[in-house]
């Protein structure tokens, strides 16, 4: 596993999975001069969840992808786009920054976690059709790994932080079949009341 020291880490309210977008407005000085020196340098810098002053200990590295537009006044908004898993091992405190010594996680799965990913597909798929949802099927099958059922997805900071926290494939694809457990129960549920009203 690859070790970084001082990796330079961007605290934020959000939480980003590996090969996911998103668009960032950078504003903060500090910030327009992190961003320029990875957009200079090529280089990743990391995003972590923060909450009530509290920094998450897993976080995920990103790559900007573009430059949607640079003002004048050096702020940027930016499209990025979420690498690799990473932890932290320590954290440090700039003048205005954090950086972190850091260890890369491993996200490959592993050949037992890939069959299990068909079959999480799979039953994923048929709740789609279950429920006769609008959807393009040619893209829900170009998924490759459990963090791309959670893509485009509005879902609580605190449920994709602990989906970032699993450490293997195959924990990610049990939190990911959980879901669809909760969702089909859910659907059943209301389906249930809605009859009987209507009986009634």
């Amino acid at each position: 596993m690859t070790k970084k020291n001082k990796f330079p880490l961007f605290p934020l309210n959000q939480v980003i999975l590996p090969g996911e977008l998103i668009p960032l407005h950078i504003f903060e000085d500090r910030y327009i001069k992190m961003v320029k020196k990875s957009l200079d340098l090529n280089e990743e810098f990391g995003i972590v969840y923060i909450k009530n002053n509290l920094i998450e200990k897993v976080g995920c590295s990103i790559a900007i992808k573009k430059v949607i537009k640079k003002y004048k006044n050096g702020k940027y908004d930016i499209l990025c786009k979420g690498k690799k898993r990473f932890k932290i091992n320590k954290l440090h405190k700039g003048k205005s920054r954090w950086y972190g010594d850091i260890t890369f996680l491993d996200n490959k799965p592993k050949k037992k976690e890939k069959e299990y990913f068909e079959k999480t597909l799979n039953r994923y798929l048929e709740f789609l059709l279950s429920i006769n949802v609008e959807t393009n099927f040619k893209n829900e099958l170009n998924k490759k790994e459990a963090y791309d059922f959670m893509k485009n997805i509005l879902l609580p900071l605190e449920i994709k932080q602990r989906m970032l926290n699993l450490d293997n494939e195959k924990k990610r694809l049990d939190f990911i079949n959980n879901f669809i457990d909760l969702a089909a129960a859910s659907l059943d549920s209301k389906a249930k009341n809605k009859d009987t009203m209507e009986l009634n």
